[in-house]
């Protein structure tokens, strides 16, 4: 997902995948050492700019929790892409090989009817690429970006959450710290990998439709 200028053009789920994070992150570096936090921060409230500290304060922690967020965000997704998991090859093919089963007739024609099997990665992320560009580009009510931004928003917050329950969990054990700390991951991962899922079949469908459509009123000419 390209980023785009944050007044007019980020849209909301974008904004908070940085912002939401982001305020995570700072919270749990506040959580580390308050008393430094607290000393450091009122430094900024002399008498004669006594008026200004809270713009000051709010100016400063926003750009604190936007470039957290900004970096947190490039560090997982760039986890995601180690692990293969951006564009999943096994999850694609299965996707495509449900449509085929269902006797998709546009991803059969896009497929140059290949068998799953056959394909190259390569090949398999050009045919998704060429349906999800046709898609979005036809069908303006697509959930599609929605969908992507849940994706990046339960991505990004798996690095976050999983430090603030390491810090806040009840028990001062480690073992169920790290206990509950990978739960939360696996979770989220989980999530995470069910909208891209989504995503991904929501792609073929809509492609499939916007063909149907597309040659009916062909035809109709």
């Amino acid at each position: 997902m390209a980023e785009k200028a944050i007044i007019g053009k980020m849209s909301l789920y974008e904004t908070l995948t940085m912002i939401v994070p982001g305020t995570m992150i700072v919270f749990c570096l506040w959580l580390k050492d308050v008393k430094l936090w607290s000393q450091n921060l009122w430094h900024f409230n002399l008498p004669e700019v006594n008026f200004l500290f809270d713009i000051a304060i709010g100016i400063i922690l926003l750009a604190l929790v936007y470039v957290a967020g900004l970096l947190n965000y490039r560090l997982v997704d760039r986890f995601w892409g180690i692990l293969g998991l951006r564009n999943s090859i096994c999850m694609l093919k299965n996707s495509l090989q449900d449509k085929v089963d269902l006797h998709y007739k546009y991803i059969n024609e896009l497929l140059e009817n290949k068998s799953i099997e056959s394909l190259t990665t390569q090949e398999t992320v050009d045919v998704y690429y060429e349906a999800y560009t046709y898609a979005l580009k036809k069908n303006g009510r697509s959930n599609i970006p929605f969908l992507e931004n849940q994706v990046a928003m339960l991505k990004g917050l798996i690095f976050p959450m999983s430090w603030i329950i390491y810090l806040l969990f009840p028990l001062n054990i480690e073992w169920c710290k790290l206990t509950a700390v990978v739960a939360v991951v696996i979770v989220l991962i989980v999530l995470a990998l069910c909208r891209q899922k989504k995503t991904i079949d929501l792609v073929l469908e809509d492609y499939e439709y916007e063909k149907r459509i597309e040659n009916q009123n062909y035809k109709q000419q």
